[in-house]
């Protein structure tokens, strides 16, 4: 038989689910509450099929121009009034030149919205003192990217952001990540 009357239930691991968060100052906080969803696609066919949109593929290519592979995928839960923030940081885990986050709100960002430094991108990769001086030098310069419900939010890996805690609304984000065959075998060459 070919296909399965029943929907065949999401594997699930411990690894799958993080707890707790961090304060702005970086301390652990709010050990207990569910701050991220990892491995999403088989968690529900509604983010299997947002990842599967023509328009939002269409717009990948437009933007990679090569052949692209998606190399990250969760869904950040920060419900109202968690005291804890993501710090400052770049989207490096999956490393390499072209690769692209996009933040799918499922919730407006409300009042915790992303913050980014425009332009950090072109710096590359930073190390953590690197990061740290480029803050110090550089944090005043900082925007807010409001979004809405539906909007996609889309920056390079290396681009520094963060958000804060959040206030009364809750924020909702699936995020996807996006290579080009040059990104992936930048990543190769680091490691």
């Amino acid at each position: 038989m070919l296909f399965r009357s029943q929907p065949t239930p999401f594997f699930r691991t411990p690894h799958d689910f993080e707890h707790g968060g961090r304060a702005v100052n970086g301390v652990p906080v709010n050990g207990d509450v569910l701050c991220r969803i990892k491995f999403s696609l088989g968690k529900h066919r509604r983010l299997l099929a947002l990842l599967g949109n023509p328009v939002l593929l269409a717009f990948v290519a437009s933007l990679i121009a090569q052949p692209f592979l998606v190399c990250w995928e969760d869904l950040m839960v920060k419900g109202a009034s968690a005291p804890f923030g993501v710090p400052w940081h770049q989207d490096c885990e999956s490393g390499g030149e072209a690769t692209y986050t996009i933040g799918c709100y499922i919730v407006g960002s409300g009042d915790n919205p992303l913050r980014v430094i425009p332009g950090s991108h072109r710096a590359g990769l930073l190390t953590p003192a690197d990061l740290a001086a480029t803050l110090r030098d550089h944090e005043g310069a900082a925007v807010t990217v409001p979004a809405q419900a539906g909007d996609l939010v889309i920056h390079n890996l290396a681009l520094l952001h963060e958000s804060g805690p959040c206030g009364a609304d809750a924020r909702y984000t699936t995020f996807f990540e996006f290579q080009s065959e040059i990104g992936r075998a930048s990543c190769r060459e680091r490691v």
